[in-house]
């Protein structure tokens, strides 16, 4: 494998050698079966194959057969009006009520 390769491949064989190892551990009864590990090795050769026959791919071109998105086309209904019922009306009071506790402090010093 190509050394800009082995990374890839050896975390895909980490992970299929460690399925190996739980199918052993927990396997129940005495029966040894290799199709795990032959299914391993095949998904693995196969990944190496495929990273090896891998081209380099341009940012710009869009994949074959791929569809071209269509334009936004807003809504024909005509928006909401503005209902100022649903509004809240903020009072001065508290403005007010902090006014007067800031003198009252000024005046006890």
């Amino acid at each position: 494998a190509a050394p800009k390769h082995k990374g890839k491949v050896s975390r895909v064989l980490a992970a299929k050698c460690s399925l190996g190892v739980r199918c052993d551990a927990l396997g129940e009864g005495a029966t040894v079966d290799a199709g795990v590990g032959i299914d391993a090795r095949a998904k693995v050769e196969a990944r190496l194959r495929q990273l090896e026959g891998k081209g380099l791919a341009t940012a710009t071109a869009a994949p074959k057969g791929a569809i071209a998105p269509s334009p936004y086309a807003p809504p024909a209904t005509t928006p909401r009006g503005y209902a100022p019922d649903g509004d809240v009306a903020m009072s001065n009071g508290e403005k007010k009520e902090k006014k007067e506790k800031k003198e009252k402090k000024e005046k006890k010093e």
